[in-house]
């Protein structure tokens, strides 16, 4: 099974050109129209294509396609292809700011819809994204750690990411006036994952499956309830291989490496049963109140609780509040994959499967406002709190040169958010949206006690604006932010630049501004875009950690202080985009429907 699902990966370039050049002629396309379903049905198929392409030389095509193949049947066919032809070292560390990639996708769904009301959606979804970056001419077939005290094997990572989707979603009505329904859905996932880092490597596969079958009852206006049962299977087969410089000699090879070999399966599951009453009065009041039961595989029955009410005083404000509790499984090396970008042994419970415990409890007041005219007005406040009853942690500051995986198991863990939005459209045709969010996330480390959760933004201030001429034939988008500080680690407080300045002194990144810019014009069949990312300019300077080589004043990957993951700004200066979208429309007419 596994080899016949990478032969279609490895199909799948080819697949790409096959159906863009299907989709690029609309006459071959009615003509298998007419082979496939007859003269008995009528063929409209709207045709979509995209172009783009950015100053870093990344160049995209998209391409989609909705076929109405009768009075019940229709599908949509997308495709897309995406790829820089090279890279940049615009800050000159040596390192590549953006890696070289290549992206194919290809997707396809359908729908059915029955004369009793009946629905069916289903598809497949095909992804191949394939990305190398680090330094130039690193090969990880002939790479090595250790050919000597001052090895200066180009350094750099390899990444292959091959991921198969099929899902189907029904929805059987069981009574004439539709409020009774059976909806039944299921999906599956396979993902593989090759990736590469100087020697290391982490190679992982994974099956996933999910299903759940509802019974949703209106008994009235005011009451109705919905119950079912759900399931959830997941198995990951992982090969670990990880070699890289430490303080600590090899005992093996008495060399100073850190080396760590592993294989493991593990298989995951859960089944859940759960209930949901809902409570309407009106357009005044809607509260529902729900409880899901699960057995997981390793950790035995949960019970999550799930509260969400709306109210509405007067017409125009409305308070919602809500709380419940959430459970996941998380993959601690493949949630983390920035560990990888480091030269930092990994200790604890790096391959073990946390039930991750939260509970979170917020709420929201919104006012729509008597302003403008081309689109409603409002104002909305909101605040939620997440508590963490039990989480993993990937601890990059309790060990010297090593990243530290471990469970709360009793430590304190939570966010608190505040959140404000306005939105109005002032006059016809301009559209604005401000909102501001300020975080306080904390978290309590092995031997630190509750400090601030490191690399994650304090706050930060976004403004949208929108114009648009008459029947939209220009449309003018801006879109600027303020981005707040955030908390390094403790070892990035005697980071120096080249020059020997402290780059983070006082603990905290510096805020920064960014600004993007598009315009579009419309023609009839076409809009023709271009903008500008990043126009501030901004970039996070020093992003490679670790000790400078005396003689080039660059950061050296091979030590086990080496650390290219604390990204917290952009990577990139100033980008300008441009590209063309083309909508096609083939009406054909085959006999009478």
């Amino acid at each position: 099974m596994t080899e016949y699902l990478k032969n279609i990966f490895a199909f799948l370039p080819a697949a790409m050109l096959w159906l863009c050049f299907m989709m690029s002629s609309p006459a071959a396309h009615a003509q298998e129209a007419v082979d496939t379903l007859g003269e008995e049905c009528r063929a409209e198929a709207p045709l979509s294509l995209e172009a783009s392409v950015m100053s870093d030389t990344r160049i995209g095509f998209d391409a989609s396609s909705s076929l109405h193949l009768s009075p019940k049947w229709n599908t949509v066919i997308a495709g897309q292809a995406t790829g820089n032809i090279r890279s940049f070292d615009c800050n000159g560390d040596g390192f590549m700011d953006n890696p070289r990639m290549l992206i194919f996708g290809l997707s396809n769904s359908w729908t059915y819809t029955g004369d009793n009301g009946a629905q069916v959606l289903f598809g497949v979804r095909a992804l191949h994204d394939g990305s190398r970056g680090g330094q130039e001419g690193y090969d990880r077939l002939t790479y090595r750690e250790w050919e000597g005290a001052h090895s200066d094997d180009p350094w750099g990572m390899e990444i292959l990411d091959r991921s198969l989707c099929g899902y189907i979603e029904m929805k059987v009505p069981l009574s004439p006036d539709n409020s009774g329904n059976m909806t039944f859905s299921a999906d599956y996932i396979y993902t593989d994952i090759d990736s590469w880092y100087g020697q290391s490597s982490w190679l992982g596969e994974q099956h996933s499956m999910y299903a759940d079958l509802a019974y949703d009852r209106r008994f009235s206006e005011s009451h109705g309830l919905k119950t079912g049962i759900s399931c959830y299977f997941d198995r990951d087969d992982t090969i670990l291989d990880r070699i890289v410089r430490s303080e600590i000699p090899d005992p093996e090879t008495g060399l100073p490496l850190a080396v760590c070999k592993s294989h493991s399966v593990d298989n995951l599951a859960s089944l859940g049963i759960f209930g949901e009453y809902e409570f309407r009065s009106g357009d005044k009041l809607t509260a529902a109140a729900g409880l899901k039961g699960e057995w997981y595989m390793r950790d035995g029955l949960r019970l999550s609780p799930k509260l969400e009410i709306e109210y509405r005083p007067v017409e125009a404000m409305s308070l919602k509040v809500n709380a419940g509790r959430s459970l996941r499984y998380v993959e601690p090396l493949q949630c983390n994959t920035g560990v990888f970008l480091t030269g930092k042994r990994f200790v604890g419970d790096f391959e073990d499967h946390t039930l991750e415990d939260s509970w979170t409890f917020g709420g929201s007041l919104t006012w729509h406002l008597p302003l403008g005219s081309s689109s409603p007005a409002y104002i909305s406040l909101g605040y939620s709190r997440t508590v963490f009853a039990q989480q993993l942690v990937v601890d990059y500051e309790h060990v010297r040169n090593a990243i530290s995986f471990y469970n709360l198991d009793g430590r304190r863990s939570f966010s608190d958010d505040f959140h404000v939005t306005f939105s109005a459209g002032l006059f016809r045709g301009f559209a604005l949206t401000a909102a501001f969010r300020y975080t306080d996330d904390r978290v309590e480390l092995e031997g630190r006690g509750l400090v601030v959760r490191p690399m994650t933004s304090r706050y930060k201030g976004e403004l949208n604006l929108r114009y648009a001429t008459n029947l939209e034939k220009w449309i003018f988008d801006v879109s600027a932010s303020v981005n707040g500080p955030c908390r390094v680690y403790d070892f990035m407080r005697t980071h120096r630049d080249a020059e020997g300045n402290l780059l983070y002194e006082k603990g905290y990144t510096p805020v920064y501004p960014l600004l993007n810019i598009r315009v579009t014009k419309r023609f009839d069949f076409a809009d023709i875009y271009i903008g500008g990312e990043n126009l501030t300019g901004f970039r996070q300077k020093d992003i490679l950690l670790g000790a400078r080589d005396s003689s080039t004043g660059r950061v050296s990957p091979h030590q086990s202080s080496f650390d290219a993951s604390a990204v917290w700004g952009p990577v990139m200066g100033t980008v300008i985009h441009a590209g063309a979208r083309f909508t096609l429309f083939k009406n054909s007419k085959f006999g009478k429907n």
